[in-house]
């Protein structure tokens, strides 16, 4: 079991790699029919391992899909959050205590205390809870060797943020024809912030990759909906969709430059970090930057990429996740 979906996808994988028997992933919305005993009995018997999420598991014991002795062996991942009403923990309060046969239980965490308690009655709760004892090595020199020791950290100062308030010359176009468009809010809500944040040349390769990478028959689609939510009149608001794409278009786009004409003073501080992490190019190394909006995400990935900043031998990928996100912050 599992706290959250992608965990899901994470450690099938892991399972998949390293064992050899038939096995399969769980998640509530990725498989049909799957409630019904009937698919629980197939299930159960085409495989000899199941990783899926403690709701799935917590919904199938209530509805006697399954039954928890049919199980030999389950493990919690993230075993810390069995507390409370966590599905985790009703599992076991609700189904474990009343079986007469029981599974066995392995509960995986790195932090087996994050309760705002004394840490002390904190592992007493979940040991209890779960029917087991924490075991870890009784000496932490045994595992030195395998622990990645964390590096002496560095701070990077950047000049404070200034400009952007008037926005770039290509925005203050397409302000022209699409700045009242519902549809088109959050767009120029984030090249102003671009602006500010990573540089002219950032917020204004959004809106080539924005029009470039839509097809221009769903933003006309879109626009569409927009007029009729808002009365207004559907032609003219695809007509100034139209028209904007025609000003992108027709733009003439400048190529980055290592100045604070293109890139804002942070963007440039990051760039020269990774320049020195990489100077050899040969290195194995692995970096991640953290940032707290995808459309950041897009465009410094794209930025890395060009040619005129590229850094020899980096790959660059992006992984984005699906929750709200507060603007950007760099680790």
């Amino acid at each position: 079991m599992v706290d959250k979906v992608a965990l899901v996808f994470q450690q099938h994988a892991v399972l998949s790699c390293n064992l050899d028997y038939p096995m399969d992933r769980i998640c509530g919305e990725m498989v049909e029919g799957i409630e019904s005993s009937e698919f629980w009995a197939k299930t159960f018997a085409d495989n000899m391992a199941i990783v899926c999420t403690a709701d799935i598991l917590q919904t199938c014991l209530s509805r006697s899909w399954i039954r928890l002795d049919q199980i030999n062996l389950l493990i919690f991942d993230e075993a810390h959050h069995t507390k409370k009403n966590h599905p985790y923990a009703r599992i076991i309060k609700d189904f474990y205590l009343e079986a007469e046969k029981k599974p066995r239980i392995l509960g995986m965490t790195a932090s087996p205390v994050d309760a705002k308690v004394a840490p002390e009655r904190a592992a007493a709760e979940l040991e209890a809870l779960l029917h087991s004892q924490i075991a870890t090595v009784a000496d932490p020199a045994v595992i030195q060797q395998t622990i990645c020791k964390p590096k002496k950290e560095v701070i990077v100062e950047y000049d404070p943020v200034v400009g952007g308030i008037g926005g770039s010359k290509l925005q203050r176009l397409l302000r022209e024809d699409i700045g009242h468009h519902h549809h088109f809010r959050k767009s120029f809500s984030f090249t102003s912030y671009a602006i500010a944040e990573l540089g002219t040349w950032c917020a204004e390769r959004y809106w080539q990759l924005l029009f470039e990478g839509q097809d221009v028959a769903t933003l006309e689609s879109k626009t569409v909906r927009d007029a009729e939510w808002d009365n207004m009149d559907p032609e003219k608001f695809v007509n100034e969709v139209r028209s904007a794409r025609e000003t992108v278009v027709s733009y003439t786009f400048s190529q980055p430059r290592m100045d604070l004409s293109c890139l804002s003073t942070k963007v440039l501080r990051l760039l020269e970090v990774l320049r020195d992490q990489y100077k050899d190019h040969d290195s194995d190394r692995k970096c991640i930057v953290f940032v707290q909006q995808r459309n950041a995400a897009i465009v410094l990935a794209d930025l890395f990429q060009q040619p005129e900043i590229a850094i020899p031998g980096v790959q660059i990928g992006i992984l984005v996740s699906f929750s709200a996100q507060p603007p950007i912050e760099w680790h």
